[in-house]
């Protein structure tokens, strides 16, 4: 049905990391389409263009008759050609699946197909409160990363009837994830931050995805779980780096969302093979993620699902993970030649760390401040 095609870096994706996927796997039929609010028909509908990196798609009649169809709510038939060329619009990013309102009645998985993950370390408050979001699911595990007051833990998740799972040694968020991914009896797994405020329904638009069976992990947007009252609240609820957007997308890298942070992450265990990288303390979930895509996973990014997060509003710890996010680019660079986005910064920025590494750290402080407050002031006006 395509008679040329331009799929600049598809390749890249479909190298050998172990754990394949099925990068041959057809488009389910009977599958929804909506067009990327990207994509554009032109020539009579015989070409399609869209996707992230942007594609040109010149389409036979038929494939024109197609597309055309499943663009105006016609599902995907069941013939091979028809099943492969909608495998084509997904990954390209130039559609993205439809899966109607959620009613249970469609044989995705359930609950209780689910076992959540939750690593903590201290965060005892927190920890009680993501457990109350997720009341009345079955399988729910805590990993206590080497906390001070264990105890602490063992009762907060006593109380909210979860598993506990005890390391003797803290390794960091990625470690504390596969302890509780070797231990989870379920076909899917998803890894919760202890800082996370589940609401009600939150897996109802992510389990769906999963009648794909191409399908690796669905990503929810990640949105804060109160409004920001500070400049630094009101900048991280406009500017988060845990929020992906409000457009749904393909996951990886060169795509309009090039990962999903692993505060909220639904995974199928048979994708994630051994899990997140031993000794990554950030930057582990970025890692994660490319290598179920290089593997020929696909990993979706559905935003109609929502996540709270209580953020970082406090500068000095705001401050903190960014220069902690910075540090992981190196490591990932190693790990994914070629796919890290080259260095970008402001001025506003730039002259930060120019004060800050010359020794002058509280007028970096001030032109930090300035600009995030300018930030948060025009994105109020939006």
């Amino acid at each position: 049905m395509i008679t040329k095609k331009k799929f600049p870096i598809d390749a890249l994706f479909f190298r050998d990391h172990g754990n394949q996927g099925p990068a041959d796997e057809l488009a389910p039929a009977g599958l929804r389409l909506r067009a990327d609010s990207g994509t554009r028909l032109v020539a009579a509908g015989t070409v399609l263009v869209g996707g992230s990196p942007v594609r040109v798609l010149r389409l036979t009649p038929a494939g024109a008759r197609e597309v055309a169809g499943w663009l105006s709510g016609t599902p995907v038939g069941d013939s091979q050609a028809a099943r492969q060329l909608a495998r084509r619009l997904l990954d390209a990013g130039i559609a993205h699946p439809d899966w109607g309102a959620p009613d249970g009645g469609d044989g995705s998985p359930g609950v209780a197909d689910v076992t959540v993950v939750i690593p903590v370390r201290d965060r005892y408050a927190e920890l009680g409160r993501c457990l109350a979001g997720l009341r009345g699911l079955p399988h729910v595990i805590v990993v206590d990363d080497c906390s001070a007051d264990p105890e602490a833990i063992a009762a907060i998740c006593a109380e909210h009837g979860a598993r506990v799972v005890r390391r003797a040694v803290n390794g960091g968020p990625g470690a504390a994830r596969n302890s509780g991914l070797a231990v989870a009896s379920t076909a899917l797994v998803a890894f919760l931050d202890s800082d996370c405020v589940p609401r009600p329904g939150w897996l109802d638009r992510l389990l769906p995805h999963f009648g794909d069976q191409a399908v690796g992990a669905v990503a929810p947007r990640i949105v804060p779980h109160e409004e920001g009252t500070t400049w630094l609240g009101r900048y991280e609820g406009a500017s988060s780096t845990l929020d992906m957007g409000s457009r749904p997308s393909i996951v990886r890298p060169g795509a309009r969302v090039a990962y999903v942070p692993g505060a909220a992450l639904v995974v199928r265990k048979a994708a994630a093979g051994a899990g997140f990288a031993a000794g990554m303390y950030v930057g582990e979930d970025v890692d994660f993620v490319w290598r179920m895509a290089a593997a020929g996973w696909r990993i979706r990014y559905e935003p109609a699902a929502v996540m709270g997060h209580d953020h970082r509003v406090r500068f000095r710890a705001w401050f903190a993970r960014r220069r902690d996010y910075g540090t992981s680019a190196a490591a990932l660079e190693q790990l994914h030649p070629g796919v890290v986005r080259p260095l970008y910064t402001s001025w506003w920025t730039a002259g930060a760390w120019a004060a800050a590494l010359s020794g002058r750290p509280g007028i970096a402080v001030t032109l930090t401040g300035t600009a995030t407050a300018l930030l948060a002031r025009r994105l109020s006006r939006v």
